[in-house]
């Protein structure tokens, strides 16, 4: 379920970066195309990476969904030169941006039903109090 709606977001995200760019100003320059690429090999390596049990490993998938944001920033640079970000790239990057933050809080949440090995227990607490 988790991977699922991480995937679901990310989806969302595409397609709103590539609704935004093409209803902007009707033509998709090269650098929204560079977005709407990033934001799409983005959501299908978060649909297709795996969140291991290991410790940096359990963030794959957040890692992957940062990656595509940092990506669909340079995509927005490129698209008015260094510098000089326009607000339909900032409005893309915020959209990419949110959905990697997306992708974390479900990670860390852990939202939907759980794989074994998903999470670890605390420790049981110890009372050290005396019997009265």
């Amino acid at each position: 379920m988790r991977d699922y709606l991480k995937l679901l977001l990310m989806a969302v995200a595409t397609a709103l970066i590539a609704g935004r760019s093409y209803i902007s100003d009707d033509v998709l320059t090269s650098g929204e195309k560079v977005q709407i690429l990033a934001a799409f090999f983005g959501a299908i390596a978060v649909g297709v990476s795996a969140d291991l049990v290991a410790p940096l490993w359990r963030y794959t998938k957040t890692i992957a969904a940062g990656a595509a944001a940092l990506f669909v920033a340079w995509g927005a640079e490129l698209e008015n030169g260094p510098g000089e970000m326009g607000a339909n790239g900032w409005w893309n990057v915020a959209i990419a941006v949110l959905a990697a933050l997306g992708v974390g809080a479900v990670t860390a949440a852990g939202i939907g039903p759980f794989r074994r090995g998903d999470r670890v227990d605390p420790p049981a607490v110890v009372s050290r109090a005396t019997p009265a």
